[in-house]
């Protein structure tokens, strides 16, 4: 014996409905959001793995997968402490390879990190934007 159950729902959109979950009509935002949720998602899992091994550092880790998915989440509602944090954790791999080529004159880095420093500059530029950064930092009319 089988059941089926079908749902009727009429869905209709109105003129100026946006997406349920996004607050923003921006697709390159969703990425990055999408981009931090997934990333926050795998440190948070991996973290988890390691605290069956009894590391401290997990510990630490599962707070910051918890950080990055948050992140993400309010990137997507517009909050501008996502943006500063955004933008200030990608300034890191930045500041990392001036540091590796101005003190150590060091240019043989893996392609992990130069991917890493493309996504960097890419995310960056994105959000200092200023069609972007205007929705962040919207002034109120007083």
């Amino acid at each position: 014996m089988t059941f089926q159950i079908y749902y009727l729902v009429e869905y209709t959109e109105e003129p100026g409905m946006k997406e349920a979950m996004s607050s923003h009509d921006l697709k390159g935002l969703s990425l990055i959001s999408d981009y931090y949720m997934i990333c926050g998602a795998a440190v948070f899992g991996v973290s988890l793995l390691l605290l069956f091994t009894g590391s401290f550092v997990a510990l630490i880790a599962i707070g910051y997968g918890v950080i990055i998915i948050a992140v993400g989440h309010y990137l997507d509602d517009l909050h501008p402490a996502a943006w500063w944090f955004a933008v200030l954790s990608n300034l890191v791999p930045l500041a990392s390879y001036l540091y590796n080529f101005l003190v150590n004159y060091n240019l043989t880095m893996g392609i992990t990190f130069i991917l890493n420093l493309a996504l960097a500059i890419l995310i960056i530029g994105y959000l200092l934007k200023p069609k972007v950064r205007n929705h962040f930092f919207v002034e109120s009319e007083n």
